[in-house]
């Protein structure tokens, strides 16, 4: 059973549904979270396991389950905040590892580096995906790799036969990499059309910033115009 303090003013009864923050240690490691439940939060974690220390921050009781939820949507909206953490990707043994952060949201300090990431191959055309410049955060769980789908490019490009994975400067910015394999980048500098692709892939062959993992982001060349992620991107 985990151990649960409750540092908030207001009382952690088991009345009615309320929206939460709370800390989370779990072996010398920090955590933050937003979530809701109805009764005591004590009681959502209290299956957790016994060397997870939960601190509870911020309590908001509300008259119905409609406002608890309200009221979390407008929290994480307003927090907008990084959350790397999925499944058993995360400190919690009982779900809710979605809404967990890596750093004080409500404290006021800043997220991890983090960018979008955009991998192109002759396979899988563009694949996008969170990438950590500091995967300090999750390397914990780096023993998920390659044994759950969604750590599989946790931390850097999977290597799909087709030579390393070069940055492509021109269509890079610091909230947006694209990088993409020398099979491809050589498709597209050989290629009689589209000159901007031509162009871009020349340069990237040319400069040759490989990447292997994504904290590689300190050495990329960050310099194209800002862009935007299509609507429809495939993420994994």
């Amino acid at each position: 059973m985990a151990t649960v303090e409750n540092l908030a003013d207001v009382e952690d009864n088991s009345d009615g549904w309320k929206t939460y923050y709370i800390r989370i240690v779990v072996l010398g490691r920090v955590f933050y979270k937003i979530g809701r439940c109805k009764g005591s939060i004590k009681n959502r974690f209290h299956q957790e396991p016994r060397d997870t220390l939960i601190q509870i921050i911020r309590i908001w009781p509300h008259k119905s389950e409609a406002l608890s939820c309200k009221h979390e949507a407008k929290l994480e909206k307003d927090g907008n905040g990084l959350r790397p953490y999925i499944g058993r990707c995360g400190p919690l043994v009982h779900g809710g590892n979605t809404e967990v952060y890596p750093y004080d949201l409500m404290g006021g300090e800043s997220p991890p580096i983090n960018y979008i990431a955009i991998m192109y191959s002759k396979r899988y055309g563009g694949l996008h995906t969170r990438a950590l410049a500091d995967s300090e955060c999750i390397d914990c769980y780096r023993y998920l790799e390659g044994e759950v789908r969604y750590m599989d490019y946790a931390f850097g490009p999977k290597d799909v036969g087709e030579g390393s994975y070069l940055q492509v400067p021109l269509v890079s910015n610091e909230k947006i990499v694209t990088v993409a394999t020398e099979e491809q980048l050589e498709q597209y500098a050989s290629s009689s059309g589209r000159s901007k692709e031509r162009r871009w892939a020349e340069d990237a062959l040319d400069r040759y910033i490989i990447v292997s993992s994504w904290s590689d982001y300190h050495d990329f060349s960050l310099k194209g115009p800002e862009s935007k992620v299509p609507r429809y991107a495939e993420w994994v």
